[in-house]
């Protein structure tokens, strides 16, 4: 079978969807406000190495690990590893892999 388009003039409505611009008018203007995210206070810093760590924080260190050393800034002391940041990465150095720190400042 086949149907010639070219004279389809409109095509008849299955369901009336007329409702759906009430529903539009009568939900505009509504507002539903969203609550801020209270910040998330940092995490103290384990007592031990980390409150040691501290002295350090912002200045340039050599970490030593089994892995070999982190050179970088040190630039977040956490409850168990700090983060060490150089000009292409980014450390994450757990306190149980530190075997010896210096500062290069």
């Amino acid at each position: 079978m086949r149907i010639d388009l070219s004279r389809l003039i409109s095509v008849p409505a299955v369901v009336d969807l007329s409702f759906i611009d009430d529903l539009v008018s009568n939900l505009k203007g509504i507002t539903c406000p969203i609550p801020p995210t209270p910040p998330t206070p940092p995490t103290p810093p384990a007592s031990g190495i980390g409150e040691e760590l501290l002295e350090f924080l912002g200045s340039r260190v050599i970490i030593s690990t089994p892995a070999g050393p982190v050179i970088g800034i040190l630039s977040v002391v956490n409850t168990d590893y700090a983060v060490v940041t150089s000009e292409t990465s980014i450390f994450l150095v757990p306190f149980n892999n530190m075997l010896g720190l210096s500062s290069q400042d």
